[in-house]
């Protein structure tokens, strides 16, 4: 299951269904008869379950103590897309912390209706009576630490008009943190993990995520809906149980993934909740046997030693309380001690924690001095979420902004680096949907918990298919900006049909001063400059990756418009640290790149040979793939040469560089190298040909001007240090700011 802070459990449910009880006495009570026809926006008032007018869609807001919460969720609900009838429900439990001045206020901006009982009755009750009061034809869920996208509701209402049998549809939550050890070491991981695991599920286990933010139709609630009011905690993946069983098509759609500003903000309260998780889990095993399915046994010596680590702890801990303590001294660990100790430890207590509620917690789960309990200031009824005070470091001020990015291509590459990176860290005050085909940069994004839509579209589905996707795909999402990388996708945005409102973006990765690096004639040449020129006034935004991209631009091009330069941005694999090029002087030499001509690995090649000569202990790695590999293995072994060099085909970065002690790279254009910021960064001496944006990562000691055998063997058998003079490189953090920044108008003065 799903934990209430986006990591992945099974342990959730709980509990065996039980007729619903009463919502309790309500306030503020209406006139007979006042609900024949739609409400006014602004009535802030209660209902009677009387005839329900013809309304689209209602949202409907659990809510305890939720002064602090509920203001950030009902600016945004004013901002909807939606044109429709439709309402805002909000059921308060229990007493009233201020959560009713809140809504006054919002009185004249949104369709309110607000029900309350007198006494604090639990999440599964007040859901019930809130349901029950909604008259639209969609209910949707959303808890009061949410913070939804402005075409929510208009989203739900679509997914439901547009299936011919039952439906459940499911936003994901996207966490956000402040800045701590706790978030950078198991928080952000933790959520980034349950969100792959959540768009991979099969649709038959989709049911696990139903919680926060969720949607049905009225006739789907009344004939299978209500949450059973026996359930202390995890009623709501209870009633996703039951859906499916009933035969409702569950789904989780990644457009309605939603920011959560309330996660567990420490290991102790972490910690503490996989107890009360793995107690709720011993629940709905006992209501519905054989439904949860027992973990797999690990299949590695590893995963032996941490699961025994597990079960002694497990053993060893057997109460709320402990856990709580062992949480609270991972987080009194100084913060020196290393991310990934510290991801461990709670990692460790979490599982464990788990395993023991599930033996020894379920009597507490259904006492009611458990209840009462978590029901204390702080906490709501359903998740023990710490109320949040004010905004902090990882909540954005300003509302979320989308920005559609389309890629044509699936396969993993150098544009494909840039699309993961950038959707794994995030652009600050954006919500980034990546618009590509299906393959592995899909998968990829997937894993990493990154918002994918997949469809025709790209070179293989061909220009109408692609601008038909798009065109859905941008009703559908309403985003802000359309964001295209590489020159296909270039070409679909500018001429596709998008919403009004709509700003066009466009990064160039790959123009090259030699027309022949991309084009097969100069006809084809000229053709696709004209098409680029036709293009760039539909633009609203354009990006290079290097000063020499731009200038490319400029020359071939003819682009009048502003050009904001903004180098890819690299950071260093956790616990790697950088090496001083100067101190380098062995002659493991790399080289990484496609091998096609445009790469000169037959040049390398000979220098290599002459390299030999002078340095026997060298070695040579050609890692890659591409047309020319039997051709170079063959030229390697004509010249003796077949045991220092090797062909080991695609190779991971990280693992080729941390073999070796120089990286060549003498292609015959690059913009802005992945390659070279990696070993740049990573402290290894670099010899590349001095092309395209070379020159702005790697010193002139690393340059050449020309590329024949003896100027690269020259190269190779120097000390000079090659990142000597070259610029400061980005982060990933810098580069990402940088686009936030483009995109919100400022720096755009640049041409």
């Amino acid at each position: 299951m799903t934990d209430p802070d986006g990591s992945s459990s099974e342990s959730r449910l709980p509990g065996s269904p039980s007729e619903p009880g009463a919502l309790g006495s309500l306030s503020e009570p209406r006139a007979p008869g006042s609900l024949s026809e739609p409400r006014a926006p602004g009535s802030l008032s209660e209902r009677s379950e009387t005839k329900r007018p013809a309304l689209q869609a209602s949202v409907i807001i659990p809510s305890y103590r939720g002064e602090q919460r509920l203001p950030e969720l009902l600016e945004r609900l004013t901002r909807q897309d939606f044109e429709g009838a439709w309402e805002v429900v909000v059921a308060l439990d229990g007493e009233d912390d201020g959560s009713r001045a809140v809504l006054e206020t919002y009185r004249d901006r949104l369709p309110l209706t607000v029900i309350a009982s007198e006494e604090s009755r639990g999440v599964a009750a007040t859901l019930n009576g809130a349901y029950e009061v909604a008259q639209g034809e969609v209910l949707i869920r959303c808890d009061d630490d949410l913070s939804p996208e402005p075409h929510m509701v208009r989203r739900h209402v679509e997914l439901h008009a547009s299936s011919d049998v039952p439906l459940g549809v499911i936003g994901a939550t996207r966490d956000v943190f402040a800045d701590t050890p706790y978030a950078r070491a198991y928080g952000i991981p933790a959520n980034r993990r349950h969100l792959a695991t959540a768009y991979k599920r099969d649709e038959t286990e989709t049911w696990v995520h139903w919680a926060a933010h969720n949607s049905v139709t009225r006739e789907t609630w009344d004939r299978f809906g209500r949450f059973d009011t026996s359930f202390a905690y995890g009623e709501d993946g209870e009633l996703g149980f039951r859906l499916r069983e009933a035969g409702v098509r569950i789904v989780i759609a990644p457009e309605l993934e939603i920011v959560h500003r309330g996660p567990a903000p420490s290991a102790g309260v972490r910690i503490t909740r996989a107890f009360v998780s793995g107690a709720s889990r011993h629940e709905f095993e006992r209501a519905h046997p054989g439904t949860v399915r027992p973990a797999a046994a690990p299949g590695s010596l590893a995963g032996n030693l941490w699961n025994g680590a597990v079960g002694a702890l497990a053993a060893s801990v057997r109460s709320q309380g402990g856990y709580r303590r062992y949480g609270r001294a991972i987080d009194g660990l100084r913060s020196a001690v290393p991310a990934g100790l510290r991801g461990r430890l709670i990692a460790l207590g979490v599982e464990a924690a788990g395993r023991s509620g599930y033996r020894n917690g379920a009597e507490d789960l259904r006492s009611e001095s458990w209840r009462d309990a978590h029901r204390s200031p702080g906490f709501d009824g359903r998740t023990h979420r710490e109320a949040v005070p004010a905004p902090n470091r990882g909540v954005p001020e300003q509302p979320m902004r989308t920005a559609l990015w389309i890629v044509p291509v699936a396969d993993l590459g150098g544009v494909a680096r840039h699309v993961l990176d950038a959707t794994r860290v995030g652009i600050p005050g954006w919500r980034v949907v990546v618009l590509c085909p299906e393959g592995p940069l899909a998968e990829r994004l997937r894993e990493q918990g990154a918002a994918v839509t997949t469809g025709r579209f790209g070179p293989d589905a061909g220009p109408v298919a692609s601008m038909r996707t798009l065109r859905r795909t941008a009703a559908a999402l309403r985003p802000d900006i359309v964001h295209s990388h590489l020159a296909y996708a270039d070409i679909i945005n500018a001429w596709t049909r998008l919403p009004r409102g709509t700003r066009r973006f466009t990064t160039e990765h790959g123009i090259a001063g030699d027309d022949g690096v991309y084009h097969h004639s100069s006809l084809q040449s000229r053709v696709m400059a004209f098409v680029h020129r036709a293009r760039f006034p539909r633009f609203d935004g354009v990006i290079a990756v290097a000063e020499a991209t731009k200038r490319a631009m400029i020359q071939k091009w003819h682009v009048t418009q502003p050009i904001t330069v903004i180098l890819n941005g690299v950071d260093l694999p956790e616990g790697v640290e950088p090496r001083d090029p100067s101190t380098v002087t062995g002659t493991r030499i790399l080289s990484l790149s496609r091998l096609a001509p445009e790469k000169r690995i037959d040049k390398l090649i000979e220098a290599f040979a002459l390299v030999k000569k002078e340095r026997p202990e060298a070695t040579l790695t050609i890692a890659g793939e591409g047309p020319l590999r039997a051709e170079l293995e063959r030229r390697s072994s004509r010249i003796g040469l077949a045991d220092a060099v090797r062909f080991p085909g695609f190779m991971d970065p990280d693992e080729a560089m941390a073999d070796a002690d120089v990286l060549v790279q003498l292609s015959i254009w690059e913009n802005c190298s992945y390659t070279l910021l990696d070993a740049v960064a990573r402290g290894l001496r670099v010899v590349a040909a001095d092309v395209g944006g070379n020159h702005e990562i790697v010193g002139r000691g690393g340059l050449l001007d020309q590329v024949d055998s003896l100027t690269v063997s020259r190269a190779l058998l120097s000390a000079d240090d090659g990142t000597l003079g070259a610029g400061r490189i980005l982060s990933r953090d810098e580069m990402c700011d940088r686009l936030a920044s483009r995109y919100s108008g400022d720096g755009g003065d640049e041409c």
